[in-house]
């Protein structure tokens, strides 16, 4: 080897043995259990003294303490029950009934809402901008009132 090229490689071979140590050191709280860690791995915490918060920013994303719904499961409506609340939905606004899938699912999210026994601002809350339409005018909420009555009277009840 030339005498150059002596020095390049053993300044290469020291920097590719830093870089390796750095990069496989971890830690101390990556080495903690998850009860133990004070931000889930990959995230990082919240600044201090910034007014943020981790507490989740949709009023329906932690049912409740526990981070699970408190009732059974709601099950999917059925094309009776779907059908009777397009045409509901249509007298309130014929934009929510445009997409009867998605209304299914939304009106299922809303049962599931009633079913967790979720204050009626919230469900209320929710149900507006639940069934707000992608591109069209907010769902008010007065109209989410409208919306959370038909979808206890016809997906709810039975």
């Amino acid at each position: 080897m030339p005498a150059l090229t002596r020095p390049v490689v053993r300044a290469a071979a020291v920097l590719f043995a830093l870089s390796a140590l750095t990069a496989c050191t971890t830690s101390q709280e990556d080495q903690q259990g998850p009860e133990e860690r004070s931000t889930p791995l990959g995230s990082s915490p919240t600044p201090i003294g910034t007014g943020q918060t981790n507490t989740p920013s949709a009023p329906d994303e932690y049912p409740d303490a526990s981070g699970y719904s408190s009732a059974a499961p709601v099950p999917s409506p059925g094309a009776q029950q779907v059908t009777a609340l397009l045409t509901q939905l249509t007298s309130i606004d014929p934009a929510l009934a445009a997409d009867p899938a998605r209304v299914a699912q939304q009106a299922q999210q809303t049962c599931q809402d009633v079913a967790d026994g979720k204050s009626s601002t919230q469900v209320v809350g929710n149900v507006t901008s639940r069934f707000t339409v992608p591109g069209g005018p907010e769902v008010t909420t007065e109209q989410g009132q409208k919306i959370l009555d038909a979808v206890r009277s016809t997906v709810c009840s039975g």
